[in-house]
């Protein structure tokens, strides 16, 4: 399977059909870009890394089971700046 992977140089918009944008929500410091979204205008196949905490914000959860569910996805929803809850979310 790894010979099917290409690396594409540049952004994660390189490859066509993806799109990318960034917004500055206020989620920990005030006037940094802390939100993304990655959009893909064909479906494409989720995967994801979780905790093994017995605990799991809801997020988590619901992420988890998009993956391991969904037969495709359109675009996650990325935050960053709580480190304790850091979420990307598949739709």
């Amino acid at each position: 399977m790894m010979d099917r992977i290409v690396t594409i140089a540049g952004g994660v918009t390189s490859p066509k059909g993806f799109a990318a944008s960034s917004y500055a929500a206020g989620i920990k410091y005030k006037d940094r870009e802390d939100m993304a979204l990655i959009y893909s205008e064909q479906p494409c196949t989720a995967a994801g890394v979780f905790t093994s905490n017995v605990v799991k914000a809801a997020p988590v959860v619901w992420d988890r089971q998009v993956v391991e569910k969904a037969d495709c996805v359109r675009a996650v929803i990325i935050n960053s700046g709580i480190h304790a809850f850091p979420e990307i979310s598949c739709f």
